[in-house]
Formats: structure tokens, C-alpha cells, sequence
């Protein structure tokens, strides 16, 4: 440190000394030799001596400002650069979220219609002579409402995270397919249950009846939360509106459990 000190000492006031010796030196040449003594030589070699050291001072002094302000310009570009990239990441990266979330929409979407399509085929199959499995109305995972009522829950779960997001158009789109899939489901659990009815099954065992009951809450959100952002609030469906069929399908099952 010291070093570092005496250095920059050197490098600062050298020339300002030089200059006062060699200003002193060329003064007593032109008067001859005529300095008489110390003082005399003082008084000729400090004025110049402080004079230099001034101006070598505003050199340093400017050339620090340069650099200082050169060093400031690189890390503005550097920082604006860095800032540009974070931008551009931040985009790629929301640009990556919403792909993301809607391709996870998109597939709890598919898992939901297969499985109304699933339910949809049974009671195709009932009506063409195919005897229903009393017993499985007694299981769980192997109960005829239980993939319906899983598939639906996790889409319906699904839409009402994404409803505490910035609703874009792509998303409406999606509200409504959710909102129309669930109004197919719920026709075709009750259509289900009828078709259990005409086979003299009893399917109102505790695992059906707890299944139907949280189907019901599910189908409840889509009427309340879901259909409100879609089309289907104000457009006709099917002879009425979409509320209203949603509702008849809640009162049909809830009448079931009771």
C-alpha cells in the first residue's frame, strides 16, 4: 500500500520538480549567475514548482474524469446489455409458461372427453343388450362414475387456477370446451344411472353416492364460475341455456342421493 503511495507520488510530481530545477538552472544562466543565494533560489524554483504541479494536476485530474467516465459508459452498455438479455429471457420464458399452460389445459381437456366418450359408449352398449356389472357399483376405481368424476375434477381444478390469471382469448376458448365437455359428462352420468334403473341394478351404493356427490360440487363450479366467461352465458344451448341445462343435471343427481 505504502508503495503503491509513494509511486503515485513520483508519477504525479516529478514533473512539476524537473520543471522548477530546470526553470531555476535557466534563470541563474540568464541573469549570469546572479542568485545570490537560498532564498533567492526558493523564490524562483516554488511559484514554478506549484505552478507545474497545478497543471499537471488538471492533466491528471481530466485524464481521471476520462477514464472514470469511459469506465462508466462500459458498464452503462454492459448493464443495458444484461437487462436486454433479462428481458428477453423473461419473454422467452412467459412466452414458455403459457405454452406450457395451455398444453396442460389441453390434455386434462382430451382426458375428460375420452372419458365422456368412455361413459357415452356404455350406455350405448346397455341399450344394445350389454347387461351392466352390479358389483362394480360397490368399488371404487373400478366404479362406472369414478373416471368421470376424476378426469373432471382435475380439468375443472385446472380452469379455476387458470381463471386467477389474465384471461386471454386462448383461455376462453378452452372455458368453453371445459364448460361444454362437463355439461356432456354430467348428461351422460344421468343417462347412465337411468340404464342402471331399467336393469333392476341398485347402483346407490356409498362409493357411487360419494363420487355423484363430488361431481355435483364440480358441476356447481363450471355453472357458477366457469360459464359466466364464456359464450354459453349469453348464447342459446341446446334449446335453452347452458345454466340452466347444468342446473336440471345437479337437481337430477341430487335428487339420485338423496
Amino acid at each position: 500500500m505504502k508503495n503503491n503511495v509513494l509511486k503515485q507520488i513520483i508519477k504525479e510530481f516529478w514533473i512539476p520538480l524537473t520543471a522548477a530545477i530546470v526553470w531555476t538552472i535557466w534563470n541563474a544562466v540568464k541573469t549570469g549567475g546572479k542568485i545570490n543565494n537560498i532564498t533567492d533560489a526558493i523564490n524562483i524554483a516554488v511559484p514554478s514548482f506549484f505552478f507545474v504541479s497545478w497543471l499537471t494536476s488538471q492533466y491528471f485530474r481530466v485524464r481521471k474524469q476520462e477514464s472514470v467516465s469511459s469506465t462508466l459508459q462500459n458498464i452503462e452498455s454492459r448493464v443495458e446489455s444484461v437487462l436486454g438479455d433479462i428481458s428477453r429471457q423473461t419473454e422467452s420464458m412467459a412466452v414458455l409458461s403459457d405454452r406450457q399452460l395451455l398444453q396442460t389445459f389441453d390434455e386434462c381437456i382430451d382426458l375428460l372427453r375420452e372419458e365422456k366418450e368412455e361413459i357415452s359408449d356404455m350406455n350405448r352398449q346397455v341399450r344394445s343388450g350389454l347387461p351392466l356389472v352390479a358389483s362394480k357399483f360397490s368399488l371404487k376405481k373400478d366404479n362406472p362414475f369414478y373416471n368421470g368424476y376424476r378426469y373432471l375434477n382435475r380439468l375443472v381444478s385446472y380452469a379455476l387456477y387458470t381463471l386467477e390469471l389474465d384471461v386471454s382469448e386462448d383461455l376462453k376458448q378452452r372455458y368453453e370446451r371445459v364448460a361444454y365437455h362437463s355439461e356432456e359428462l354430467a348428461g351422460n352420468i344421468t343417462t347412465l344411472m337411468n340404464q342402471a334403473y331399467l336393469q333392476n341394478i341398485n347402483w346407490k351404493t356409498n362409493k357411487s353416492k360419494d363420487i355423484i356427490k363430488s361431481v355435483i360440487i364440480i358441476i356447481t363450479n363450471v355453472r357458477d364460475k366457469i360459464v359466466p366467461v364464456t359464450k354459453y352465458a349469453a348464447e342459446p344451448y341446446k334449446g335453452g341455456n347452458l345454466v340452466s341445462v347444468l342446473t336440471k343435471h345437479i337437481d337430477k343427481m341430487t335428487a339420485e342421493i338423496s
